[in-house]
């Protein structure tokens, strides 16, 4: 990421024209904050904005964008198509300090400080676009669909939404969890991961990316996230949210390379250090 960084302070030190916003464009210099772009790496949207007030091209970046001509920086702002979900519960979050923040793909997921604060929040960056929101709200469909408001084994729950000052939904509040070590799982944990991508495949869904840093310990029990990478098995058009070196490619079928059940039983066996060519059925990994 620091070499992404000093990329973008060389262009802005010579003067060079870069545009810095979540959507691609024909320029000169793209620079693509919070998900992939650049030399197929991310650059922080923290880290960028710091930049820029360290260059003194101090701007409030919010849903928008900077453009930097000439050494003059402008900011942009963007009309985003928000949703309301007005049956969901709301979160507030104002009485919390946000401890840190980590990248998503589609954002942020931000940590807070504080008693009984006992959630995390994904929602769009300071740079989010509109693509960014719908894949954010494509999350909430995801959970609605499976009933992830109510406990589900090996299922990170939804708690609520968070909402902006016109009660539009710009995050998610999800449990919060501890970091899952994969060499330290126990048999009940295993068992419970498989409980939920049984589940998960029951209601049409293939999670396609799991993962150790997608799996979080909550009272001792594990769980998976990044359910907005669930795609429905019968969805031949949306985008696949995968890990390249998640699954195997074998496994993805079809002219466009869509993954089915197996992928996720494939992935299950790699997460556990399973012989993938043994194990055909969840409950045989569940047994294993």
């Amino acid at each position: 990421m620091n070499s992404e960084i000093n990329i973008l302070q060389r262009i802005i030190e010579n003067n060079e024209n870069v545009i810095i916003r979540a959507e691609y464009l024909q320029t000169e210099h793209q620079i693509k904050c919070g998900t992939e772009l650049l030399k197929g790496r991310w650059v922080d949207e923290d880290q960028v904005e710091k930049l820029l007030k360290k260059l003194g091209k101090q701007l409030e970046i919010n849903n928008g964008y900077v453009v930097i001509e000439n050494g003059v920086a402008t900011e942009h702002k963007r009309n985003l198509k928000y949703r309301k979900y007005e049956n969901l519960n709301t979160i507030e979050t104002q009485e919390y300090k946000v401890k840190y923040s980590l990248s998503c793909f589609y954002g942020k997921v931000y940590f807070y400080d504080g008693d009984g604060c006992d959630f995390v929040v994904k929602g769009l960056g300071k740079f989010g676009d509109q693509d960014d929101l719908d894949t954010l709200y494509r999350e909430i469909d995801v959970f609605l669909a499976i009933g992830g408001q109510e406990h589900i084994s090996g299922i990170i729950k939804m708690l609520g939404v968070v909402r902006n000052e016109d009660g539009d939904v710009i995050g998610i509040a999800l449990e919060k969890g501890e970091r899952f070590v994969a060499e330290n799982i126990t048999q009940a944990q295993k068992a419970e991961l498989c409980d939920g991508v049984a589940y998960l495949h029951s209601r049409g869904y293939i999670h396609c990316d799991i993962k150790e840093p997608n799996v979080v310990i909550v009272n001792e029990h594990a769980k998976l996230i990044d359910i907005g990478s669930c795609l429905a098995v019968d969805d031949k058009t949306s985008a696949i949210f995968m890990t390249e070196d998640c699954g195997d490619p074998k496994l993805l079928t079809g002219e466009r390379g869509r993954p089915g059940f197996e992928f996720d039983i494939y992935c299950l066996c790699k997460l556990f250090g399973l012989d993938s060519t043994k194990y055909k059925t969840i409950e045989d990994i569940k047994k294993a």
